[in-house]
């Protein structure tokens, strides 16, 4: 018998975890214990963080989901699970669910510009402009001392111009009341 296999009876082998408990054939789930109790390595949580991916890339965005959101639950200072669960979420729209993902990358990695522009779409989407204007402010601040991937500065430019858009409709909306 080897060690990563455990009898039991005269039936198949079953595979065992690192610490030859035998795993059930129908739990072969993302929650596990590794060595230690320190659950999957940095190759494996990379590993299924290209699967989940993979997954997004090829329009499964709820088998993405699921694995993005089982990797922030078993490791849950693995910043780019709590990116990838800010993009999944902002794309069914759930503001709130973006909002609480990019706060953990923020947390993980505070000056995360990914996070912060994710803060500033979602309070943009949900109409809270002031909110979203402070994140802008700190996306600007940090786009001064480092630089950038220029995909997020171009999302950087187009979240300014949706604020400075909406700043000019407000000035002109408050200039009609006071005329009228």
């Amino acid at each position: 018998m080897k060690d990563s296999e455990h009898k039991r009876g005269d039936s198949e082998a079953l595979p065992t975890l690192r610490d030859n408990t035998p795993t059930p054939k129908g739990d072969r789930s993302l929650a596990r214990k590794g060595e230690a109790g320190q659950g999957y390595s940095n190759s494996e949580l990379e590993s299924l963080y290209a699967l989940s991916r993979m997954y997004l890339l090829a329009g499964e965005t709820h088998s993405s989901e699921k694995i993005a959101r089982g990797l922030t639950a078993v490791a849950p200072d693995f910043e780019k699970a709590w990116l990838l669960l800010s993009y999944l979420l902002l794309m069914k729209e759930d503001l709130n669910g973006v909002f609480a993902a990019a706060r953990q990358a923020l947390r993980i990695h505070t000056t995360s510009l990914e996070a912060l522009l994710f803060l500033v779409i979602s309070a943009f989407e949900g109409e809270d402009f002031q909110s979203g204007g402070t994140y802008l402010g700190e996306v600007a601040d940090l786009l001064g001392q480092e630089d950038a991937r220029p995909e997020l500065r171009r999302v950087y430019e187009s979240q300014t111009l949706r604020f400075e858009q909406r700043l000019k409709r407000k000035r002109t909306s408050t200039a009609r009341e006071r005329l009228g």
